[in-house]
């Protein structure tokens, strides 16, 4: 391209090689390409989508909508879309592609959008209209739900970062789904972002998809938001606290604190020493009520949530000698786990041969959805009419507060007469005569072994004479062998040198921690990152930040009575609490009781 852009400003003398022309030939045959692509994306086959970045939002949040046009880069007109009566909407800009596959030109251009919801309730946004070349398209429609912003505590008054928690429901059923949602706001970068969720016994948390972020604003500020959602399914009666979810993270400073030319850069991670942070969200109660007992049905599995039933049998028609095969499929959302496998009835003069189940079970923004598929294949043994009749399965709907019993419909296989068989001895086409009875053929000769037939010892004797090729073909044979024991020995050796470093510093694990705390004042961060110093070099762990819970159970693994594990996890315990309200740079007092409590540790383990 240098070259002829210097051809053209008289720079360069007139190309006479070949080589030269076939270098400018190619050059204007791909601004040829470059011109033919928009005329080529127009006989693609155009459509146009609408995509919102979440289900849910409050008042204050700022949505991300999305209107994706596929088939042309040029769609005249921008998109006109409807049922944003109830929403501000602000242009976020215009992006378009061109791909080649397989010599297919797919090209598109995508207009973005950031809408702020002006009141709450649910809303049905779409579809996007486009007209090119004369002709409207359309998209799909997406539906919202906006909620009232969260209640913040005091604490979370226009602080840079802070988490909140919420829960779809105080009140559940066992086997019901509640909706636990996360939300960190920050002023500033964080990254390194670590989650702990409370542990309860009988509670299942499942993530649903993956971290979303977004803008919105508190009390008047701008903020970013990391929101993760969980759906937690109890398994037990009884009333369940919550402890809170904790985040850890580093934060950096913010662009505010560089002023000048470089505070975009001393504003971004690369630049700057992230801080160590650990943020804490609310406490909840969460009360699971009993499955009513009044209209349970005989045959209720414990299945709850929302649920339908399907069925097929296919081929309705068949011969005598063949199969049919029946299949029912129970689908919908909740404990899809609780789905019971079915069995079909007996029928008369019919052979049934059922499949095994088939669960498949996933998890989207919604909660837990999946099926179980249930296959029988039927052959019936005479001409006929068989009738399946229909099965039933019951499950408990926790928006109806009741039960219900769902019914698959009956189905019907009519058999038909088979072909006639041949019957030995009868003339079958050809005049080809079917022999009755076993009647043996005489063995035929195929052929001779190519390799002579040894009959005596004699010929496996060992002449006495050295056979270099033998002895060289053993050494290229053992040489692998020889190989790995080699380097068996290595690794072996390797991993005795790495065992004796880690058992020495396991050895100086329990003198550092009691050295180190014989310091005039050692405050609580340097506490706690010091036992878990101790926890990780003297059972050679490499776990970062232990939690009190893990730490407990790394002691109680290795022999440590159960008053000895307790009251490490309490002092665990208290060190975070002061962490996390603010006095982790405060003294430590009772610096003697780390030693007296290590001492007790080296004592137990085993």
């Amino acid at each position: 391209c240098a070259f002829v852009f210097q051809k053209m400003k008289g720079r360069c003398p007139v190309p006479e090689r070949s080589g030269e022309m076939k270098y400018i030939s190619l050059f204007f045959f791909i601004c040829f390409l470059f011109v033919l692509v928009p005329s080529q994306g127009l006989g693609e086959d155009i459509s146009v989508s609408l995509r919102l970045d979440r289900e849910q939002a409050t008042c204050a949040d700022s949505i991300r909508m999305v209107v994706a046009i596929s088939g042309t880069r040029d769609s005249g007109l921008e998109p006109i879309i409807h049922g944003l009566d109830d929403f501000r909407v602000e242009r976020g800009g215009t992006s378009s592609k061109v791909e080649i596959i397989n010599g297919r030109v797919n090209s598109g251009v995508e207009y973005t959008y950031f809408i702020e919801p002006k009141k709450r309730g649910t809303f049905e946004i779409g579809p996007a209209e486009c007209k090119i070349n004369g002709k409207v398209y359309r998209s799909n429609t997406e539906t919202i739900t906006v909620a009232k912003s969260a209640a913040y505590s005091n604490s979370h008054s226009l602080e840079p970062v802070f988490l909140t928690a919420s829960l779809s429901s105080g009140d559940a059923y066992v086997g019901d789904q509640v909706f636990y949602t996360l939300k960190l706001y920050h002023q500033i970068k964080v990254s390194d972002i670590s989650l702990t969720l409370p542990e309860i016994e009988y509670l299942s948390f499942k993530q649903l998809g993956e971290p979303v972020e977004y803008n919105t604003s508190h009390r008047g500020q701008p903020y970013g938001v990391l929101e993760v959602r969980y759906v937690i399914i109890p398994s037990k009666t009884g009333i369940y606290h919550l402890l809170p979810s904790r985040m850890h993270m580093l934060a950096y400073p913010s662009p505010r604190q560089s002023p000048g030319f470089f505070a975009p850069f001393f504003g971004d991670p690369m630049f700057s020493q992230g801080r160590r942070m650990a943020m804490a969200s609310e406490s909840f109660d969460l009360r699971v009520n009993p499955l009513p007992e009044a209209g349970r049905p005989a045959d209720f599995s414990g299945l709850v949530g929302d649920f339908k039933i399907e069925s097929r049998l296919e081929p309705g028609k068949i011969k005598q000698g063949e199969s049919a095969t029946f299949t029912l499929s129970v689908s919908g959302r909740g404990n899809v786990n609780c789905i019971p496998d079915l069995d079909l009835p007996e029928l008369e003069n019919a052979k049934i041969y059922a499949d095994e189940p088939v669960l498949d079970v996933t998890v989207d923004s919604k909660g837990v959805k999946g099926s179980k598929t249930m296959k029988w294949a039927i052959v019936p043994e005479k001409i006929g009419m068989y009738k399946i009749p229909s099965l039933s399965i019951s499950f408990f709907d926790p928006k109806q507060k009741d039960y219900r019993t769902l019914r698959s419909l009956p189905a019907i296989i009519n058999v038909f007469p088979g072909k006639n068989e041949t019957v030995a001895g009868q003339k079958i086409g050809n005049n080809k005569e079917v022999v009755k009875g076993n009647a043996r053929q005489a063995v035929k000769e195929l052929g001779h072994d190519i390799l002579p037939i040894h009959s005596g010892l004699y010929y496996f004797r060992q002449k006495n004479r050295i056979d270099v090729r033998g002895t060289i073909l053993l050494l290229l044979l053992s040489a692998p062998a020889f190989v790995y024991a080699a380097i068996f020995c290595i690794i072996m050796l390797g991993n005795r040198t790495q065992h004796s470093m880690s058992a020495a510093r396991s050895k100086r694990a329990a003198k550092k921690i009691i050295r180190n705390c014989r310091q005039d004042k050692i405050t609580h961060n340097e506490l706690i990152l010091n036992i878990r110093e101790y926890l990780n070099d003297r059972f050679n762990l490499s776990a970062g930040s232990l939690t009190s819970q893990e730490a407990a159970q790394i002691l109680s693994s290795n022999g440590v009575t159960a008053d000895t594990v307790q009251e490490m996890k309490d002092l665990i315990d208290n060190l975070e609490d002061a962490v996390y309200t603010g006095r982790g740079d405060e003294p430590f007092d009772a610096k003697e009781r780390i030693g007296d409590l290590v001492k007790k540790i080296e004592k137990e383990i085993r």
